[in-house]
């Protein structure tokens, strides 16, 4: 986030300046390259008096803190709120998937809020197994089930619908070449490669379907058709094989499979308008070929 205010900030002040002429300006005479370069000097210490004076001034006011970190506070703030509730677990859910979808990589942002919610919660129940306890429900697990079927997001089914339903040749390659990572729950080549990121018609089931998975293993741990997760997994593990070594719950599988098959239903209306566009797309450009051809 950083980086993309830098990004934004740091062209409008150059751009500004160079309209209103706030530049070093070099005679006729003398060469593009170094006209340019003279031209450049003003912006780029306007563009340093911000971010590096700013820095500067935020260091004077706490030591600790830097812009990155102002930022992620300020991102954090609406995310610390009840993370351990219902609610709070579906804001987070909420928000991991949406700046996936901008690009951004969604569980890094809220990692330091919910990692140390998340630890005491796994911590908490594995003391309970270890006692012979029931275990208790802890709303922030939810957050990992976003990513039960390949990957975040839960992209898995859309892949294989792409990969054995679609009618466009890109979405039928697509789904053949990410069908495998997302087996071994690997979201990033549906993401960045269907593309899901800055594609409206594919983030909302992303989003949606997501928030979907979490309520249903709320509403499955309420039931008690599943156990609780007490059993912190680290590293990707394929699908069937991450939940189970979770909670060593065969329910879960079960749970597994129905979630698969909620997800595609949640995303064939989505994939279906996708496909269209990108067929009709690859029957223009089909037909606009075979018209040069017979020119």
């Amino acid at each position: 986030f950083t980086a993309i205010i830098v990004a934004l900030v740091s062209v409008e002040v150059t751009r500004f300046c160079q309209t209103k002429g706030i530049t070093i300006k070099m005679p006729d005479g003398v060469p593009p390259f170094l006209s340019e370069t003279f031209g450049a000097i003003v912006p780029m210490l306007v563009n340093i008096l911000i971010f590096f004076g700013g820095n500067l001034l935020i260091q004077m006011i706490d030591p600790t803190l830097s812009i990155p970190s102002v930022i992620e506070k300020l991102l954090a703030a609406p995310l610390s709120v009840a993370v351990d509730s219902v609610p709070g677990a579906l804001l987070i859910c909420f928000m991991t998937l949406l700046f996936w979808c901008f690009g951004v990589h969604g569980n890094m942002i809220v990692m330091p809020i919910t990692a140390p919610v998340t630890l005491a919660a796994f911590a908490a129940n594995a003391s309970l197994y270890a006692a012979g306890q029931p275990l208790e429900f802890h709303p922030v697990l939810m957050s990992m089930v976003i990513n039960l079927i390949g990957g975040t997001g839960n992209t898995f089914s859309f892949v294989a619908l792409c990969a054995f339903k679609a009618k466009s040749q890109q979405l039928k390659a697509f789904g053949k070449a990410s069908i495998v990572p997302s087996f071994f729950r690997i979201s990033e080549p549906a993401i960045f490669g269907a593309p899901i990121i800055f594609n409206p018609i594919l983030m909302i089931p992303f989003v949606l379907g997501g928030m979907i998975s979490a309520l249903l293993y709320w509403g499955a741990i309420s039931l008690g058709l599943v156990s609780n997760f007490y059993i912190l997994v680290s590293g990707t593990f394929p699908i069937f094989v991450q939940g189970f070594i979770q909670c060593l719950d065969p329910r879960i599988w079960v749970f597994t499979i129905v979630l698969i098959v909620v997800m595609a239903v949640v995303w064939y209306p989505f994939f279906k308008v996708y496909d269209n566009q990108l067929l009709a797309q690859e029957q223009e450009n089909a037909a606009a070929a075979s018209a040069k051809d017979t020119e």
